[in-house]
C-alpha cells in the first residue's frame, strides 16, 4: 500500500528524550515531516501558529499533563487526529482519554514495527478524510456555479419590460466576467431579440445592451486565446536550460516590468528578490514568464489598493523558493481558507470576485491561471503552494496571501 506523506508535519510531544529519539528515527525512516517537543506549553504555542497533520502525545508529563494538552488542542482544532503513546495502562485512564476523541492509544514500551503500523494506519485515515473534504468542497463550488448560472437564466426569463432588461444587464456582465462566458452572451442575444423594435429599414436596439454584448464578445475572444495557450502549455515538453539562481532572479525583474503598467489603477508597487547565489536551476524560460506574470496578476487582483506586492527568494533543503506576497482585506475576508488551499489550483475554481480590468489583459482566464502555474512547476519537478499568512513585521499585523514556488537545485 502506498504511504501518503502529509504536507503538514506530525507534532510529537514527550518529556523523555529517548522516546523522542525513537519517534525521530521511525518518522525519518518513513520520510514523514515532524516536529519534536519536550514541553507541552511550547508544543501548544507551535500548534497555534502552524498547521500539523497529526498529534502524538504522552500523558504523564511534568510541565503539562497530556489530557490537558489534548483538551487545549481540541479547543483549537476539534477534528485533529491524536495518538497517545503512554505507559499508563489503567483502563479508567485509557477510557477517559479515548472519550476525548483520541484516534488510538499505544502502550509503552512499544516496538518499532508496532508504532510504525499505527502511524501508517493513522496517515491512511488522515489522507482519506482530506480527500473527502476536498471532494466535498469541489462539488460545492461546481454546484454554486451551476446555481448562479441558473439564477441568471431565470432572471432573464422573468423580465417583461425594457426596464427590467437593463436592470439585469449589470448582473449578466458580472456573470460573464466570473466565467459564464458563452452562456451569458447567448442570454444577452436573447435579451436583445426580446427588446428590439422593428422599423422599416431594420431594428432599434438598446445601446447599453449592445455595447455590453460587444465588450463581452471581445473578452470572450481573449479567453478563447487563453484556452488555446493553455492547451499548448499542457501538451508541451519543457525546454530546460541551466541558469544560476542569481540569473533567474534578475530575469524575474525583466518578466514583471512589462505588466506593471496595469497595476497603476490600484496604485500597487512591486519589490524584487535579491538572491546572489550561483546554485544551478534548470528552467524553461518561456514557460516561467507565464508563471511569474500569472502569479503577479493573481496577487494584484486580490491585493488591497495602495499596497506593495513583495517578491523574494531564498534557498533551503535543496530548493530555491520564489515567493509572491500580497496584502488582502480582512473584512470582507479576501484570503484563502485553509480548507481551500489544495483545491484552489483545480480548474475553474475562484474564491473571490474577479477584476473586470485584469481579466481583459491576463493571459489565462476562467479560473485556469493557477492550474497552469501548478502544471508548469510540476514539469520542473517543483512544488507550488498558495495560502494565508499573518505579517507581524510591521507596526500593525496584516493578513497576506503567499504563493510559493519550490524549484529543485541541480545537484553537482
Amino acid at each position: 500500500m502506498k504511504l501518503h506523506i502529509p504536507k503538514d508535519p506530525i507534532l510529537v510531544l514527550d518529556d523523555e528524550k529517548y522516546i523522542l529519539d525513537t519517534y525521530k528515527e521511525i518518522l525519518s525512516i518513513m520520510g514523514i515531516p515532524f516536529e519534536l517537543f519536550q514541553n507541552g506549553h511550547n508544543a501548544l504555542a507551535s500548534f497555534k501558529s502552524k498547521k500539523f497533520s497529526i498529534v502524538i502525545t504522552d500523558l504523564d508529563m511534568p510541565q503539562m499533563h497530556g489530557i490537558t494538552f489534548i483538551q487545549r488542542i481540541k479547543e483549537i482544532q476539534n477534528n485533529i487526529l491524536i495518538l497517545v503513546g503512554s505507559g499508563m495502562d489503567d483502563p479508567v485512564t485509557i477510557i477517559e482519554v479515548m472519550k476525548l476523541g483520541v484516534f488510538d492509544y499505544i502502550l509503552k514500551p512499544f516496538h518499532f514495527y508496532q508504532l510504525q503500523k499505527v502511524i501508517i494506519r493513522t496517515l491512511e485515515y488522515y489522507y482519506q478524510k482530506e480527500q473527502e473534504k476536498l471532494q466535498t468542497l469541489y462539488a460545492a463550488e461546481k454546484l454554486k456555479a451551476q446555481i448562479e448560472w441558473l439564477n441568471y437564466k431565470e432572471s432573464a426569463r422573468l423580465r417583461d419590460t425594457h426596464h427590467s432588461t437593463l436592470r439585469n444587464l449589470h448582473d449578466m456582465k458580472n456573470s460573464f466576467l466570473e466565467g459564464a462566458s458563452i452562456g451569458s452572451i447567448m442570454t444577452m442575444i436573447y435579451m436583445i431579440r426580446d427588446s428590439m423594435q422593428k422599423t422599416e429599414n431594420g431594428y432599434l436596439v438598446d445601446k447599453d445592451l449592445l455595447d455590453t454584448l460587444i465588450e463581452c464578445n471581445e473578452t470572450c475572444n481573449h479567453q478563447f486565446e487563453g484556452i488555446y495557450n493553455i492547451t499548448q502549455i499542457l501538451e508541451a515538453n519543457m525546454q530546460l536550460k541551466e541558469m544560476t539562481c542569481e540569473e533567474f532572479n534578475q530575469k524575474v525583474v525583466n518578466w514583471v516590468e512589462p505588466i506593471l503598467l496595469h497595476f497603476t489603477r490600484k496604485n500597487v508597487s512591486v519589490t524584487y528578490p535579491t538572491l546572489h547565489s550561483k546554485a544551478i536551476l534548470e528552467i524553461d524560460e518561456n514557460a516561467f514568464i507565464d508563471v511569474v506574470q500569472e502569479l503577479l496578476f493573481n496577487a494584484y487582483k486580490y491585493t488591497i489598493p495602495n499596497s506593495t506586492i513583495n517578491i523574494f527568494s531564498f534557498i533551503t533543503e535543496g530548493y530555491m523558493i520564489l515567493t509572491v506576497k500580497n496584502d488582502v482585506s480582512e473584512n470582507p475576508y479576501g484570503g484563502i481558507p485553509k480548507e481551500y488551499e489544495k483545491i484552489l489550483i483545480e480548474p475553474f475554481i475562484r474564491l473571490h470576485t474577479n477584476d473586470e480590468y485584469i481579466i481583459k489583459v491576463e493571459k489565462f482566464g476562467l479560473g485556469l491561471g493557477l492550474t497552469v502555474v501548478d502544471n508548469i512547476i510540476k514539469k520542473h519537478n517543483g512544488m507550488f503552494f498558495i495560502h494565508d499568512v499573518v505579517d507581524y513585521t510591521t507596526t500593525h499585523k496584516k493578513l497576506c496571501v503567499v504563493a510559493e514556488v519550490f524549484l529543485p537545485i541541480k545537484k553537482k
